[in-house]
């Protein structure tokens, strides 16, 4: 469900950065940090590091997109 909630809600221009960091204050199902990772990368990110302050426990693994 919260896969659904974010797609396709973040606009991107053209990254000019190789690498760019995401700091997610609370991540909980990675949807948020993940669907902007791939935007990121469809704009010309190379890499993409993602750092949390805080991981909530849910019993799922944690997926991150990675091409």
């Amino acid at each position: 469900e919260r896969i659904k909630n974010v797609k396709n809600n973040f606009t991107f221009k053209a990254c000019k950065y190789n690498t760019v960091v995401i700091i997610d204050d609370v991540m909980t199902t990675s949807a948020t940090v993940n669907e902007i990772a791939k935007g990121l990368q469809n704009n010309g990110a190379k890499n993409v590091i993602i750092g949390c302050l805080s991981r909530s426990s849910i019993n799922e693994e944690l997926k991150i997109h990675n091409d």
